[in-house]
C-alpha cells in the first residue's frame, strides 16, 4: 500500500524473517523494507506526512512530518514517535494512549462483554484524537492513520457479526453493532480534518475476514513424512548440558562441529525440539501463507540437503506431497497452492531468509500453524463462537471532488500510493507494481511517470537481520502478536 510494489519487491511478507547463520527467527522491521515508501518519496519532492500507527515502522525513521509506530512495536515504552518529544505531547494529551487494545477479559464471557466494547471503542477513538493532535501541532500534505482493532475484533469476535450469530447471542451483537456505528462515526471525524476543497479521502483495508474453517500443522506432515526430526527428550537433555558447558570455554561444539544457534524463544531447533542435522524441511514461519525452508548444507550450521540436483528433487517431492493434502472434513484440499517464491512474486534470485524454499498458500478458512503439539496434522474449527481468519479481498471507499459518484473497480493494494502520487501531480515512478486508478475520477488524471523508484528488488542486505531490535523488545513483541495468535 505505502510502496506500490508487492511484497516480493519490498521484502516484508510477514512479522518474521528466518536468519539462516544462527537458526533463529528475527521480527520484520522498517529496516528491513527493501523499497521506497511513499513518505519517503513525497518528503523529497516537498510534502508533509504524517505516518500513524502504520505496521512494520519500528523502529522510527526520520522522514519530512511524523511517524508513530503500529504493529511490531514492542509498546509505549519504546521509542515509537518520530519526532522523539512527540511521544511525551501524545501522553500528555491523552493519558490512555496505547497502541493495541489490550484484550483483558475473556471476550465469549456475557458478564464481561461490555468491558470489550469499551475497550475497543476507546481504541478508535485513540486513532482519532492521534490524529487530530498531529493536525493542530505539525499540519500535513499527506497523512495515513491505521487503526488496528477492527482486524483483532473479527479474529475473536467474528461470530457475533454473522446473521447466525445474531439470534443466538443478541446482547453480544448489539455490542458489535454498537462498536460498528461507533467507529463510523470516528472515520467520519478523521474525514472532516481533510477539508481542503481538493482533498482526497480514501478508506482501505489490506485484506479481507471470513469465518475460520480449521488449521493445518505443515510441520506435523514433515514429521510424519519423514523429512522432519525431533530430538528425545533424552538426547535434548544431554545437547543443553553440553552446549552450557561449551558455553563456559567461549564455545559450543556437538558432534565436533561449531553451533551458531542462538538461544532464546526464537530458535527454530529450540521452539520445535529438533534434530537439526537429520531434518531436511522445516515450516519455520507463516504470514497469509506457511514458509517451508530446506536445512541446506553451506547455508545452515549442519545442512543436511546438497544443494542443486539434491535440492530440486526435494522441493518438488515436497510440492507433490503437500498438493495432495485432504482435510479428513470436508474432504477438500488444505493448501490452494504450493509453490516457489519465484512463481509467486516474479522476482529472480529471491532473498531465502524473506520468503523461504516453498509457499504454501493455505485453502480458504484455513490458517497454518508452526506447532508440532499432538498427532493430528489437521485442526478442526470446533468452537461454538466462529473465529476469523484472513481473506484477500479487501475494500476501499474514496471520496473527493473530483471522484466519479458510485462507481465500482477492482484494484490492488499497491494501486494505492501509484494514485496518491498522480492525485498530487507528481511523477509516478517505473516499475511499480500498482497502476492509478484512473477510473475512480471525473476529470481525466495526467500521469506523469517518472524513473525507477529506488531499491526495487528486495535483495539480501549487508544490514544483519533483527539488528535494530534487542532481546527484551522481541521478548515484547512476542506477547504482543502472541496474544492475537500471530505466532502458532
Amino acid at each position: 500500500m505505502i510502496t506500490g510494489m508487492n511484497p516480493g519487491r519490498h521484502g516484508i511478507v510477514g512479522f518474521e524473517r528466518y536468519d539462516f547463520e544462527h537458526n533463529r527467527l528475527y521480527f520484520s522491521n522498517s529496516q528491513d523494507v527493501q523499497a521506497e515508501t511513499m513518505w519517503q518519496y513525497l518528503g523529497q519532492r516537498g510534502y508533509q506526512s504524517a505516518a500513524l500507527n502504520v505496521p512494520m515502522h519500528y523502529p522510527v525513521y526520520p522522514i519530512q512530518g511524523v511517524m508513530t509506530s503500529g504493529y511490531g512495536c514492542p509498546g509505549m515504552q519504546a521509542e515509537i514517535t518520530y519526532p522523539k518529544e512527540l511521544k511525551e505531547i501524545i501522553l500528555k494529551q491523552i493519558p490512555d494512549y496505547n497502541i493495541l487494545m489490550k484484550w483483558k477479559v475473556d471476550e465469549t464471557d456475557p458478564e464481561t462483554f461490555g468491558q470489550v466494547v469499551s475497550a475497543c471503542k476507546r481504541s478508535f477513538e485513540h486513532s482519532y484524537e492521534l490524529a487530530e493532535l498531529v493536525t493542530e501541532k505539525y499540519g500535513w500534505d499527506v497523512m495515513m492513520v491505521i487503526s488496528h482493532q477492527l482486524d483483532a475484533m473479527q479474529h475473536k469476535l467474528l461470530g457475533y457479526m454473522l446473521p447466525e450469530g445474531w439470534e443466538k447471542w443478541p446482547r453480544q451483537a448489539e455490542g458489535i453493532f454498537e462498536i460498528f456505528g461507533h467507529l463510523d462515526g470516528i472515520i467520519g471525524k478523521l474525514t472532516a480534518l481533510a477539508n481542503g476543497d481538493d482533498d482526497l479521502v480514501m478508506v482501505t483495508s489490506d485484506h479481507g475476514q471470513g469465518p475460520r474453517y480449521g488449521r493445518v500443522r505443515p510441520n506435523t506432515m514433515l514429521r510424519e513424512w519423514g523429512y522432519l526430526r525431533q530430538e528425545s527428550s533424552f538426547s535434548r537433555a544431554c545437547r543443553r548440558i553440553s552446549e552450557q558447558i561449551g558455553g563456559w570455554f567461549g564455545r559450543q561444539r556437538r558432534r565436533g562441529t561449531k553451533r551458531v544457534f542462538s538461544a532464546g524463544p526464537m530458535n527454530v531447533v529450540e521452539m520445535l525440539r529438533l534434530d537439526w542435522p537429520r531434518t531436511s524441511a522445516v515450516a519455520a514461519f507463516r504470514a497469509q501463507h506457511m514458509f517451508v525452508f530446506l536445512n541446506v548444507k553451506g547455508r545452515q550450521p549442519e545442512g543436511a540437503v546438497e544443494a542443486g540436483g539434491e535440492y530440486d528433487r526435494l522441493i518438488e517431492e515436497l510440492r507433490e506431497r503437500f498438493a495432495q493434502v485432504r482435510d479428513p472434513e470436508r474432504h477438500q484440499p488444505v493448501f490452494a497452492s504450493v509453490r516457489r517464491p519465484e512463481e509467486i512474486y516474479g522476482i529472480e534470485n529471491p532473498d531465502r531468509r524473506i520468503f523461504g524454499d516453498l509457499i504454501l498458500e493455505a485453502a480458504e478458512g484455513i490458517v497454518p500453524i508452526r506447532g508440532l503439539a499432538g498427532s493430528e496434522f489437521y485442526i478442526p474449527e470446533n468452537d461454538e463462537l466462529v473465529r476469523g481468519c484472513h481473506r484477500p479481498e479487501g475494500i476501499y471507499v474514496m471520496s473527493g471532488k473530483n471522484v466519479k459518484k458510485g462507481s465500482r473497480l477492482d484494484a490492488d493494494i499497491a494501486d494505492i500510493a501509484p494514485t496518491v502520487y498522480a492525485v498530487l501531480g507528481e511523477e509516478v515512478p517505473a516499475g511499480l507494481d500498482g497502476q492509478v486508478m484512473r477510473e475512480a475520477f471525473e476529470k481525466r488524471l495526467e500521469v506523469k511517470t517518472g524513473g525507477a523508484a529506488d531499491k526495487p528488488d528486495a535483495e539480501v542486505s549487508t544490514r544483519p537481520v533483527g539488528a535494530e531490535l534487542s532481546v527484551e523488545e522481541e521478548k515484547l513483541i512476542t506477547k504482543r502478536l502472541d496474544d492475537l495468535g500471530y505466532l502458532d
